[in-house]
């Protein structure tokens, strides 16, 4: 049996996003994360500079998501976890 489905709690990462300077970069920065496995959710803020995750942990990381927004010609650093 595959108890881990049922099991898995998300996780929210709280990232600084800076470089962003349009909603256009708001979508890029959107849909970079969300191709990161293991990603359910994001939500970024133009006006704040900021991006609100949430993703199963056992399958993503603060690093991978960092890692993506700077491949997608931002600068992203990881604020907060909500793993507990």
């Amino acid at each position: 049996m595959d108890a881990s489905k049922s099991n898995w709690q998300p996780a929210t990462a709280q990232l600084k996003v800076t470089g962003m300077t349009c909603n256009g970069c708001v979508n890029t920065v959107r849909k970079a994360l969300l191709n990161v496995p293991g990603v359910q959710d994001a939500n970024v803020d133009l006006a704040k500079g900021s991006a609100e995750v949430r993703y199963d942990p056992a399958r993503a990381s603060t690093e991978a998501m960092v890692t993506v927004v700077g491949e997608s010609g931002y600068s992203a650093s990881a604020e907060t976890t909500g793993d507990h």
